[in-house]
């Protein structure tokens, strides 16, 4: 009887095993990086690639990583010469990558579970469908380990694709777009990554993922998101988020070009989302950093908001995905509005808006 070396077993496992792409795109944050590469490389999924995509960083990642790829046959690294376009990175790891599924792993964030590429890609090949979402955990302490906030979506295991699209954004079904596994070439017909300067393109492919394919959740946290000032939504510009909101025009038109809904569903649905945006993406940045109550003032007669909302009553709305908790004024708490810009991309989007 022969018996077969512990290798030869490894490599007929990882030949039954669908490859999954872990891409990692990145700029000037290599120490950060080193621990999501590394959160990848310890996963129990055998089948796994990890593709690192540099911005032409100008810190230390090259001497970083460079020997990581040279040790580890799986890690593949790419370094621009010079800056691109956040999206052409993104895109540059989706055309390097080979596997079956892929999944973006943003560098400052890691991997928790060391069997969520396992459990995600068996709940993807049972259901034969072509994304994932899963929950996270929402961090400020990344060194220590401290955590300050899980998601629990509590969503079923399999959802219809253009189920989730028309609820996307409400109540259990705005899961966090981090690190969810998606069919590589069904996001390579969805023309993923193909406009620069937004930072909800990965909202953007699932949406339009959703339309061609059904959904699956994991519900264990398996991916902690750090939270700090440099994260991309933290820090984006009144033209970033002119730029950013227009996702929402784009997948409407990638629906209504396959005939996905009839024109009366696609149309509430789209000023739901153009109000979801504005309320979570641009009022919460001014309650995070307040601004004077002129500026309030301004804000409130554009958006036609009552004055006398208590801070707590705002709170309560938002918590309840209520309507209008973006009619928030200062009751002696210190907060007030000081964003000009928010005005200004309130009328380039009122339009879109069904108040």
């Amino acid at each position: 009887m022969s018996v077969r070396s512990p290798t030869a077993l490894m490599i007929e496992n990882m030949d039954s095993q669908p490859l999954v792409s872990v891409l990692i795109p990145t700029y000037n944050r290599c120490q950060l990086l080193t621990k999501a590469i590394r959160s990848a490389q310890i996963q129990s999924y055998e089948a796994l690639e990890i593709i690192v995509s540099d911005n032409a960083s100008q810190d230390e990642t090259p001497a970083l990583i460079r020997p990581i790829a040279a040790a580890d046959a799986r890690v593949r690294y790419f370094r621009f010469d010079q800056g691109v376009e956040p999206a052409q990175n993104w895109r540059n790891c989706l055309h390097l990558a080979t596997g079956k599924y892929c999944f973006i792993l943003c560098d400052d964030d890691f991997l928790l579970d060391l069997d969520y590429v396992k459990n995600s890609v068996a709940l993807l090949e049972k259901h034969q469908a072509g994304l994932l979402v899963t929950d996270c955990i929402l961090g400020t302490h990344i060194q220590d380990y401290i955590y300050n906030q899980a998601t629990n979506l509590r969503l079923p295991e399999h959802i219809p694709g253009r189920e989730f699209f028309l609820k996307f954004w409400e109540g259990s079904y705005s899961p966090p777009v981090i690190s969810g596994l998606f069919h590589r070439e069904l996001a390579i017909a969805c023309d993923a990554f193909t406009v620069g300067g937004t930072a909800l393109m990965d909202i953007e492919l699932w949406l339009k993922l959703m339309l061609l394919t059904d959904v699956v959740y994991n519900p264990f946290p398996s991916v902690l998101y750090y939270q700090h000032g440099a994260n991309w939504l933290f820090s984006m510009s009144l033209d970033d988020r002119r730029i950013d909101i227009q996702f929402i025009d784009r997948v409407f038109e990638f629906a209504q070009a396959r005939s996905a809904f009839p024109l009366e569903v696609l149309l509430p649905w789209r000023a739901r989302m153009y109000q979801y945006y504005i309320h979570v993406h641009i009022l919460n940045e001014c309650l995070r950093v307040g601004i004077p109550e002129a500026e309030f003032a301004a804000f409130g007669a554009a958006v036609g908001a009552p004055v006398g909302i208590s801070y707590r009553a705002c709170q309560l709305a938002y918590r309840s995905r209520q309507s209008r908790y973006w009619q928030l004024i200062s009751d002696g708490l210190g907060q007030a509005w000081r964003i000009p810009w928010i005005v200004q991309l309130y009328k380039f989007a009122k339009d879109k808006i069904k108040l």
